[in-house]
C-alpha cells in the first residue's frame, strides 16, 4: 500500500498516456511520395480530403504544407485539376492537400451552406493529422482556394492565423459579416485574387463585398499605410499591386485577374485559374512561401525563491564539507 501511495497511481497514469501517444503514433500511416485519400473524424462526422506528395519528398526534412479548398458544387478532384497545385508542389517540394465540403460545400461565413458545419475545426484537425503523418513545417502551412474556397481561405484567416502562415484567397472577397467581425490574432500575409469580368462573384460586389472593400479591410487590420501599393506588375489584361508597407513585415495585396469566358456561362470570368495572364497558383505560392508564423517564445526557467536559493546554498556548502573531510 505504501507503494501504491507513493507513486503506483501518477506511474501507472504516465504508462498510460504514453501507451496511448505510442498507440496514436504507430496507427498513423506514413506518408510517402504519391497521392493517397485521407479520412477523419470531426465531432463525429468522417471528413474526406486529398493528399499530394512530392517524389522530392524523403521524410528527412521538413517540408511546407499548402491547403488548396474546392469551389461550392465542386470537389477536391476538381479543385486538383483547376489549380495545378499538385503540379506545382513537385517542382518546389511542398506538400499540398485538398479538403473535401460536405455536400461538396464549405461554411466559410457569407457563404456558402453547411451554416451548422465546423469546417474551421476540420481545417485545423486535417493539418494536425497532416503534422503526424508527414514532416510538416508547422511554421509553413498555408491556405489557399477557389471561390467557396476562396472564401473558406478569408475565414481561416480571420479565425486560423495561429495555424495557417499566409493566404490566398480566389475568387470571393471578405467573407466574415460584418467584416469588423474578422479579427485575426495577429497581422497575416494576404494575396485575394478577384476577377474583373467575373460575372458570378463581381469584382464590384453587390450580394457580396467588391475587391476594393476586401482589400481596405485587410490593409486596415494589417496596419498599411494608405499610400500608392509599392508593387504593381501587370501582364495583359490582368495586373496585381501589393502592400509591402504593413506591420510585422506582412504584405498585403489584390490581384485582378481577367479570366476567359465560356460563352455566356453563369461563371464566365470566375474560373481565375483559366487566363491568359497569369499562372495563379504560381502567383499564390511565390506570395505565400516567404511567410513563416512567428517563432514561438523561447522557455523561461521560473526564477528560484531566494530563500530557497539560501537553503540550497546550505546544502551545497554542507556537503562540500562532508566529502573533503
Amino acid at each position: 500500500m505504501a507503494g501504491a501511495h507513493a507513486g503506483g497511481p501518477t506511474k501507472s497514469l504516465g504508462l498510460v498516456i504514453a501507451a496511448l501517444l505510442f498507440s496514436t503514433s504507430a496507427a498513423a500511416q506514413q506518408l510517402t511520395p504519391g497521392d493517397f485519400t485521407r479520412t477523419l473524424d470531426v465531432a463525429g462526422v468522417t471528413r474526406t480530403y486529398l493528399v499530394h506528395v512530392p517524389a522530392s519528398y524523403t521524410g528527412q526534412l521538413e517540408v511546407p504544407l499548402v491547403v488548396d479548398i474546392h469551389g461550392w458544387s465542386a470537389t477536391a478532384q476538381i479543385q486538383i485539376a483547376l489549380s495545378h497545385f499538385d503540379l506545382l508542389s513537385n517542382e518546389k517540394g511542398f506538400i499540398v492537400a485538398f479538403p473535401q465540403g460536405l455536400n461538396n460545400q464549405f461554411n466559410a461565413g457569407i457563404c456558402c451552406g453547411n451554416q451548422d458545419v465546423d469546417d474551421v475545426g476540420f481545417m485545423r484537425a486535417l493539418v494536425a493529422k497532416m503534422k503526424i503523418e508527414a514532416e510538416v513545417d508547422a511554421r509553413r502551412v498555408y491556405a489557399t482556394g477557389l471561390s467557396n474556397g476562396g472564401g473558406m481561405s478569408h475565414r481561416l484567416a480571420c479565425e486560423a492565423a495561429d495555424l495557417f502562415a499566409a493566404f490566398a484567397p480566389i475568387a470571393f472577397p471578405i467573407s466574415i459579416s460584418p467584416t469588423s467581425a474578422c479579427q485575426p490574432s495577429r497581422k497575416v500575409p494576404i494575396l485575394t485574387f478577384m476577377g474583373l469580368t467575373d460575372v458570378l462573384i463581381p469584382y464590384g460586389g453587390g450580394s457580396f463585398p467588391s475587391a476594393a472593400t476586401t482589400i481596405a479591410h485587410w490593409r486596415d487590420r494589417n496596419a498599411c499605410g494608405t499610400d500608392a501599393y509599392e508593387v504593381h506588375t501587370a501582364s495583359g489584361l490582368s495586373y496585381c499591386d501589393i502592400d509591402t508597407s504593413c506591420a510585422d513585415g506582412v504584405h498585403t495585396g489584390l490581384c485582378s485577374i481577367t479570366a476567359d469566358s465560356f460563352g455566356g456561362q453563369f461563371f464566365d470570368g470566375h474560373i481565375l485559374y483559366i487566363n491568359p495572364d497569369y499562372d495563379i497558383a504560381r502567383v499564390a505560392w511565390d506570395f505565400m512561401a516567404p511567410f513563416s508564423l512567428p517563432a514561438p517564445p523561447a522557455p523561461t526557467v521560473p526564477a528560484l525563491p531566494v530563500g530557497l536559493l539560501a537553503s540550497l546554498a546550505g546544502l551545497l556548502a554542507a556537503t562540500g564539507a562532508r566529502f573533503r573531510r
